[in-house]
């Protein structure tokens, strides 16, 4: 029989080519059950921002992307709550954290918590009272809650002027003069809200004072509000006390409403700019309505165009962003608890203060997400950023 060798040779480099191309569809194709449209998995984007913290070997971005590796999404959404005590329990006054917070906690492992005049009784209670609350947070998820308080100083605080604290009220801000004069005024209030447990003040007041009397602004210069609300905030965190710089862009019910972009960025938003430039870890969004920015003439706080074209995107801000409360009658007028919580997340807010009927707007950014309103990847990138400004705390 005739025997073609240059045949069988082609023959056999055919096979190998074919052997190799096998192995590579095999090598590169992926392992386990296909994913389910909705499901709540982790998604390509997922895969590369993790490999980004990986590759960065930043500990603080490992040690974040570690924990939200192994969070449920009803345990990521919960982060992104603060409510208050009363809220988490459904106890109507709380001023001890038993039993009952600690199995409202293994349900709801919220961001935080902010208490109020009527949870503050005495120095010994109120530390007390933070201290088992985050004990019982880390033994539910692993992280401690951000323990908030609005002390502003000036007239507009929860604890000073207390009897039972014998903390003074500090003077006027609009009376203050120097940068060091406002550190002063941040550190004394850091110092002391530190001792009783409080981890995150919503202060200092970014705003201009226009005409509404009962604000503690600093004044009605931009630059000077600036270099004062940034010297109390610094004073804050030098205790340890997350600094808030509120209410971005500006004040509800002033003039600054009806203000174009060009007309804030010479007037309202120089101290939001100034805060950001000196790292203010996060920035409160009031529910003030700009027409002329938000054509949709929605809330600042629910609005796309304010807190992540504006805030995210012009200003360039990388802190926590976190809403005005959700239980003001600006908003619960005209949305439901659910409706808020998800129009504020698609906003671009990472944390959502206060809403008028928690379960309702937790279980709504739930629903939101399972239908794909919210996605995923912007949960993960909120929460990844609440995980880190707590292990900062804790560092």
């Amino acid at each position: 029989m005739y025997y073609n060798r240059k045949s069988s040779q082609v023959k056999q480099i055919a096979i190998l080519v074919l052997l190799i191309l096998i192995w590579a569809v095999l090598y590169f194709l992926p392992l386990g059950d296909d994913q389910a449209v909705g499901d709540n998995v982790a998604s390509a984007t997922d895969n590369q921002d993790e490999s980004q913290m990986e590759q960065s070997g930043d500990p603080l971005d490992l040690q974040a992307g570690e924990l939200l590796s192994q969070m449920s999404v009803e345990q990521k959404v919960a982060q992104m709550f603060i409510i208050t005590p009363e809220d988490l329990t459904g106890v109507a006054r709380v001023t001890v954290a038993g039993g009952t917070t600690q199995a409202a906690l293994s349900e709801f492992q919220v961001g935080g918590l902010v208490y109020g005049s009527s949870n503050i009784v005495s120095p010994e209670q109120i530390s007390t009272m933070i201290a088992n609350t985050q004990t019982y947070a880390r033994e539910a998820g692993g992280l401690s809650l951000f323990a908030c308080i609005d002390e502003q100083g000036g007239g507009a605080s929860q604890l000073a002027g207390n009897e039972n604290f014998g903390t003074v009220e500090t003077a006027d801000l609009s009376s203050l003069t120097s940068r060091d004069e406002a550190y002063e005024v941040g550190n004394e209030i850091g110092a002391y809200l530190n001792s009783y447990g409080f981890n995150v003040d919503f202060a200092p007041l970014g705003n201009l004072l226009y005409d509404l009397s009962d604000i503690q602004s600093f004044g009605s210069n931009p630059d000077t509000v600036g270099f004062l609300a940034d010297g109390m905030a610094q004073g804050l965190i030098a205790n340890g006390v997350l600094a808030t710089m509120k209410y971005f862009p500006a004040l509800e019910g002033t003039a600054a409403s009806e203000k174009t972009l060009e007309q804030l960025q010479s007037s309202d938003l120089v101290p939001f700019a100034s805060a950001i430039e000196q790292n203010i870890p996060l920035i409160m969004v009031g529910h003030v309505t700009m027409p002329q920015i938000a054509t949709d003439n929605v809330p600042s706080s629910l609005s796309k165009a304010v807190v992540t074209d504006l805030l995210k995107g012009d200003l360039d801000y990388q802190g926590l962003v976190v809403s005005d409360a959700l239980n003001k009658e600006t908003i619960t007028a005209v949305y439901s608890s659910d409706q808020a919580a998800i129009k504020a997340i698609q906003a671009g807010n990472d944390m959502l203060l206060m809403p008028e009927e928690f379960t309702s707007a937790y279980q709504g950014v739930l629903a939101a997400i399972d239908s794909g309103e919210i996605s995923i990847e912007q949960i993960d990138q909120s929460v990844t950023k609440i995980i880190k400004a707590k292990l900062q705390l804790e560092s």
